[in-house]
């Protein structure tokens, strides 16, 4: 009997200690605060906006969607394009967007300077040059 008590409480024990894994970043889509070992995160598609060429003719206003969502200010520039795989992007010019087509504009001094399509899919990552 008291084999059985001890062996049941042992189990208990080791069942109530294990770590789940799942996706703890408050970000990620499939975000669940009962996970304690993070993994499996998925995340809406971001793109990214920025210039290898300083523009100093007033902000860029991006729109994607024809709703205002970026503001690039002054000159912030980049000597080659950005790569996913490093992990650097330019986090004041980034928009996280949900699956699917959406449009992009790029507005300075009340001209379109740059506009086009982009797909964007669960952690898909993109980079549009500003020129």
């Amino acid at each position: 009997m008291k084999l059985s008590v001890f062996v049941f409480f042992f189990s208990f024990l080791l069942i109530s200690c294990a770590k789940k894994e799942g996706c703890t970043d408050t970000k990620a889509l499939n975000y669940n605060p009962n996970d304690k070992v993070s993994c499996c995160c998925n995340y809406n598609g971001f793109v990214s906006f920025y210039t290898k060429k300083g523009y100093q003719n007033g902000d860029i206003l991006i729109y994607i969607d024809s709703v205002y969502v970026i503001k690039m200010e002054g000159i912030y520039t980049v000597d080659h394009e950005p790569s996913c795989n490093t992990g650097y992007a330019p986090v004041e010019n980034v928009a996280y967007l949900e699956d699917g087509s959406h449009y992009y504009e790029c507005i300075q001094s009340d001209s379109t300077i740059c506009s086009g399509n982009i797909n964007t899919s669960t952690n898909s990552c993109l980079y549009i040059e500003v020129n």
